[in-house]
């Protein structure tokens, strides 16, 4: 069985008739073209579950108090969290779809340029 998906040209989404199906060469003209137009797509989709399952990624992180991603991998994979459903690859995929938590962002300090007040050198003379 061959899925053939072409592309509709009002909506821009790819559909497949859902005819009976039909004998067909081993690789089918539209295939070879969509693939060959973008050899290296970059394009990653994810299921329903998996985004499910990365929003609850999400809300671990902020109920944990963010964590590192470090850190919240590690404790993941260890054995300490019991019936626990989210994995390692959970927080990925989360971190993928969302980017960086904006909190956690904010909360790291800035690099500092130039003098700092506190550190400055400064002369101290004798008191007549």
């Amino acid at each position: 069985l061959i899925a053939v998906f072409e592309r509709d040209n009002a909506d821009g989404f790819y559909k497949c008739e859902s005819s009976p199906p039909r004998q067909a060469s081993a690789y089918p003209s539209s295939v070879i073209a969509s693939q060959a137009s973008n050899p290296f797509s970059t394009s990653v989709y994810y299921t329903k579950e998996q985004q499910a399952r990365a929003q609850q990624a999400v809300a671990l992180h902020n109920a944990m108090g963010h964590p590192s991603d470090l850190a919240l991998e590690a404790m993941l994979v260890s054995p300490s969290l019991i019936n626990c459903p989210v994995s390692a690859a959970d927080l990925a995929n989360a971190r993928a779809m969302f980017g960086q938590c904006p909190q956690c962002l904010e909360g790291k300090p800035l690099p500092t340029t130039g003098n700092n007040s506190a550190i400055d050198n400064f002369e101290v003379t004798a008191a007549q």
